[in-house]
């Protein structure tokens, strides 16, 4: 079973969902000429419960559907509890809680990156950015009126990463903190590679793609679209937002009170 631990989750409360409105019953063939399913209880339709039906009519084809549904999601139901109890280690990506108090913590590291900046760095509300891109990046961000940080190290929020985001965000809407990583040479050979390893590394301490961290991209055809990052920005909101309501609607309603 290929799935992460989040995506078993989800197909647990799925199956569990689905068995609330299936009809159970059993497919069978009557005197050894034609079939029939026998429904012992439809949910929402208590006129078919303890009835047998033709599967040659509509109706019948309707329920044998159902109930042979039924049937392959209970013989799942097994394997995604037993992979929900031990999930094989790379089934399961690491949760994150980026908060304010991990805003809090990186402002102490904000402007760290040892690497220099070039000579001629642009300059931004005061801070010096490697291209102009990403000081367009910060005009961007501060135009969306969000807090940020430039190039602070993630050491002292993971224990072995120490990575250097180009910018640290806070979302006071919804307490969130997340990273933008720019690419600015897309395209050259040794510099993409390298990019991957820097993707990867992300993905390797928790930080997923669109939901702790927007990765932007140029090359010498393609130019930077702050545009773009701002719908970026607010895709990224809107799927925190919509998690944090999953999380409260799990932990308020289980799925298996009804069973």
């Amino acid at each position: 079973m290929y799935l992460s631990y989040e995506q078993a989750q989800l197909r647990k409360e799925y199956i569990l969902r689905c068995l609330k409105k299936l009809a159970r019953g059993k497919v069978s063939l009557r005197q050894g000429k034609y079939e029939t399913v026998y429904v012992s209880r439809c949910p929402g339709h208590p006129e078919y419960n303890r009835r047998r039906f033709s599967t040659n009519t509509e109706r019948g084809r309707r329920l044998k559907s159902q109930v042979e549904l039924r049937r392959k999601l209970q013989s799942e139901l097994p394997s995604v509890d037993a992979y929900l109890k031990n999930p094989p280690p790379a089934g399961e990506v690491a949760a994150t809680t980026l908060n304010y108090d991990t805003f809090f913590l990186l402002a102490t590291t904000a402007n760290s990156n040892p690497f220099p900046l070039p000579k001629y760095a642009p300059e931004y509300n005061g801070i010096k950015y490697r291209s102009k891109s990403e000081a367009l990046i910060a005009k961007t961000i501060d135009d969306m009126n969000y807090e940020f940080l430039y190039e602070p190290s993630t050491v002292t929020c993971f224990e072995h990463a120490s990575i250097y985001p180009d910018f640290a965000v806070y979302v006071p809407e919804i307490d969130k903190v997340f990273f933008i990583e720019h690419f600015g040479k897309w395209g050259d050979i040794d510099y993409t590679r390298k990019a991957h390893e820097r993707i990867d590394e992300y993905i390797a301490n928790g930080l997923l793609p669109g939901r702790d961290v927007i990765f932007t991209y140029e090359s010498d055809e393609i130019p930077f679209d702050p545009g773009v990052l701002m719908h970026q920005i607010n895709a990224l909101i809107l799927a925190n937002t919509r998690a944090d309501a999953f999380s409260l609607r799990k932990a308020v309603e289980s799925p298996l009170q009804d069973l």
